[in-house]
């Protein structure tokens, strides 16, 4: 979270008004965890990838086979296929806590760097270091994703 919110901050245009910038803060935010829903899970990766908007190659080919005619039992009722898993719509109402209970630190953060026009710390550096020292580490908000795909797990 920290990190993409970061990146989208930092392409806004710098003479933007303070009225639109309280505008696209207050709309990004509403609308970040939300979009959480649209990711799907893969199992056969690790770390922040994880979790993509892609549908992995199994379930592709399930659809394929269902629309040629094919009985297809994947041990998850039809309607579900495209539903958010469990894992996602936990993921995006501790998103929306997160949000809540941290929204003045992250107002902060962002008017901050609005305001000083430099690069204050970042955001993840600023809410591990004041909120979340017990499981942030240097390595870990240096850490860049691993991965151990295996595109046919998705379920």
């Amino acid at each position: 979270m920290a990190r993409e919110t970061e990146a989208r901050v930092s392409k806004l245009n710098p003479k933007m008004s303070k009225t639109d910038a309280a505008f696209w803060f207050n709309d990004y935010v509403d609308d970040f965890c939300r979009g959480l829903l649209a990711l799907r899970v893969h199992h056969g990766v690790i770390g922040p990838a994880r979790f993509s908007p892609e549908m992995s190659e199994i379930m592709k080919f399930a659809k394929r086979m269902r629309d040629q005619g094919t009985e297809v039992n994947i041990g998850l009722s039809e309607d579900l296929w495209d539903a958010p898993s469990v894992e996602i719509s936990r993921l995006q109402s501790d998103c929306d806590a997160i949000l809540e209970e941290h929204e003045e630190e992250i107002e902060t953060w962002y008017y901050q760097r609005l305001k000083s026009g430099s690069d204050p710390p970042s955001l993840e550096a600023t809410l591990c270091q004041s909120h979340f020292s017990t499981a942030c580490s240097t390595s870990a908000l240096s850490e860049t994703p691993e991965t151990e795909h295996d595109p046919n797990d998705e379920l």
